[in-house]
């Protein structure tokens, strides 16, 4: 079977990444190609090495339906693919009107929480809430035309297929997985004084960066030596830095920027914390359970589908006092917390190695 991957563009979000590492997993039995229609590329080496051939359509402009659907149009009649899959706004819009005139089946994807209340407060307060509402309705008169959905989560396709009157048996839950091997165990660090906390993704306000820093700026009174270490790049920076200023924390939280292969660092932390107030299902998370580091994360559902109780400590989403009890108990009790690390390594291991999730996808 020839599938032909559809995405807006090949930069380093989590969608391009778990993208790039499940289609390294098929079986030789499908035949993968990827086309991308805007000029991010940061992971145009890792698809080539991979083998995974790789189509840049050059489009220009936000809203280019017909010119991207012209272009797609071409690419499926030299390809003739049996299957399109496509995922992220763009690209999905593309690919349903292609697939139509072309007859081609298409298979879309849920891999945010496009329609989440947190997501539509955002956008009414960028102003952009009728940019949204206009494209949700675009989401939803076109949201028929694939003939299945893969969701990297429960609480999206459910949140998802409420919003585009889409049939549950449609819809295949498939999470987001990584390769255990190429995950080092963790190992405590034991030798130092400062207690090292780490955070790795976009620096969006909706991933909880300003009670992050707020309880860093308690947890500091108590425990003078911590460190906060802040791996990625985003449109928070500027107001994360102002903030940081104004807590005096310039010494204590170390903005890094984006860090290629970021999830490395993990390995000089002693916890990561993951205070994101919306997800689709994050592979940051996931990586962290990969490696064994202990971990703090917000109780939204999109993150109890990767921990628990057991394998994290959790706190109610945007509460920074909450949040500052658990930096506490985690540093305070910190053997227990190192043993809870190791099983969310077990746990990320049985549900989440990417040869199982490569075979449910391609199934």
């Amino acid at each position: 079977m020839k599938v032909l991957f559809a995405l807006d563009t090949i930069g380093q979000g989590g969608t391009e990444k778990s993208t790039l590492d499940i289609l390294s997993h098929f079986s030789d039995d499908v035949d993968v190609r990827v086309v991308y229609f805007f000029p991010f590329t940061h992971l145009e080496a890792h698809y080539k090495k991979a083998g995974i051939p790789v189509t840049y359509v050059k489009l220009h402009g936000k809203r280019a339906i017909v010119e991207g659907t012209r272009k797609l149009l071409k690419i499926i009649r030299e390809e003739k693919p049996d299957l399109i899959v496509s995922s992220l706004m763009r690209a999905s819009f593309y690919s349903r009107f292609a697939g139509k005139v072309s007859g081609v089946p298409v298979v879309g994807t849920f891999v945010g929480d496009s329609y989440g209340e947190v997501r539509a407060a955002e956008l009414k307060a960028q102003k952009k809430n009728f940019g949204y509402l206009f494209f949700r309705w675009l989401d939803k008169v076109t949201a028929q035309m694939p003939v299945y959905w893969i969701s990297n989560g429960r609480a999206i396709a459910t949140s998802s297929a409420k919003a585009l009157k889409i049939p549950a048996g449609k819809i295949k839950v498939v999470h987001r997985g990584r390769d255990l091997s190429a995950f080092p165990q963790w190992q405590p660090h034991n030798d130092r004084k400062n207690f090292h906390f780490i955070f790795i993704g976009r620096l969006i306000e909706s991933k909880g960066l300003r009670e992050l820093v707020i309880a860093v700026s308690k947890i500091k009174e108590v425990h003078p030596h911590v460190k906060l270490d802040i791996i990625g790049e985003g449109a928070f920076k500027g107001t994360l830095d102002r903030l940081i200023e104004e807590l005096r924390l310039t010494d204590t939280v170390i903005m890094h920027g984006r860090v290629t292969e970021g999830w490395k660092r993990l390995y000089d932390a002693d916890c990561f914390v993951f205070p994101s107030w919306r997800e689709g299902f994050s592979g940051a998370l996931v990586e962290a359970m990969m490696a064994g580091i202990p971990i703090i994360a917000s109780d939204i559902p999109m993150n109890l589908e990767a921990v628990d109780l057991n394998t994290a400590l959790v706190y109610p989403v945007g509460d920074a006092e909450k949040l500052f009890q658990k930096m506490d108990e985690m540093i305070s009790g910190y053997p227990a917390m190192v043993e809870m690390g190791e099983r969310a390594r077990e746990l990320a291991g049985n549900k989440f190695e990417i040869r199982k999730i490569a075979s449910e996808y391609e199934a």
